[in-house]
């Protein structure tokens, strides 16, 4: 998928540097107001907002794109504790994409796959923090770019860890480090144990790894609280018994399941 690039007057880049530097400083310095359906004009203006991040990688800015980066998940997090999530535990079908910068001048639209959105990340955030990894990473830079994170992982207040936590454990998975991401999903999982749908992703991330046994450990824990919950963590359990040769634990799936739909 082929976007041409988006040209807001707020979002030009020409000048000098300390013209940019102003501007930048500007942008994330305040947070937008709110837009359609009381979500934040942030959400709006993803497209626009990764279209401002490759002149500032290109300047060797990199720091600005962090910026933007937090300053989405800002609006986004203002937004969250404004209007809680409804409880649900159906899975996610929402697979967010960034958008790379093609020789021609165009955007070509990449899938990421990994995370999809969640109660914490929505499309906009994965896609901003991807972008940034993916500038860092072409310029031998994502060591720079994990210790920043963790330094704000360390200074966050108790109820902002969470979101600094995933996105160490998405940066490490993007960098192939995939025991140290799920080092870190684990730990942030731990951080809020009442949330299900953080206990459903990381035994997917398990599957993902090829760790049937631990995906099937981890959904046996799981204590289902509505019909729903229950019809997701047996499906899950049953494919991954029947992948390890699980008979008994199949068996018992396929009862529960049965049972469900009577």
């Amino acid at each position: 998928m082929l976007l041409k690039p988006t040209r807001l007057p707020f979002l030009r880049v020409r000048g000098s540097n300390a013209t940019q530097q102003r501007r930048s400083s500007m942008f994330s310095a305040k947070l937008p107001p709110t837009g359609r359906g009381n979500a934040p004009r942030t959400r709006e203006a993803v497209t626009a907002l990764a279209q401002i991040m490759r002149p500032r990688a290109d300047a060797k800015a990199h720091a600005d794109l962090l910026k933007v980066f937090e300053t989405y998940l800002a609006s986004q997090r203002k937004y969250r504790l404004s209007n809680p999530p409804k409880s649900s535990t159906t899975a996610s079908q929402q697979q967010a994409r960034w958008n790379q910068m093609m020789p021609g001048g165009y955007y070509q639209s990449v899938a990421v796959d990994y995370p999809q959105a969640n109660d914490y990340y929505d499309l906009g955030a994965i896609q901003r923090l991807r972008t940034a990894f993916e500038h860092y990473k072409q310029a031998d830079l994502v060591s720079d770019m994990i210790a920043h994170v963790k330094q704000k992982f360390d200074a966050a207040p108790a109820g902002e860890k969470i979101e600094w936590q995933l996105g160490l454990g998405y940066l490490y998975w993007w960098n192939q480090e995939k025991e140290q991401a799920l080092s870190e999903l684990t730990a942030a999982a731990g951080l809020v144990p009442n949330d299900v749908n953080m206990k459903f992703d990381l035994a997917g991330l398990r599957e993902k790894n090829n760790e049937p046994d631990e995906a099937l450990a981890i959904l046996d824990a799981i204590t289902p609280l509505d019909h729903t919950a229950m019809q997701r963590k047996e499906e899950s359990a049953l494919k991954l018994a029947v992948r390890t040769g699980n008979v008994d634990r199949a068996r018992q799936a396929a009862d529960r399941l049965f049972g469900l739909r009577l």
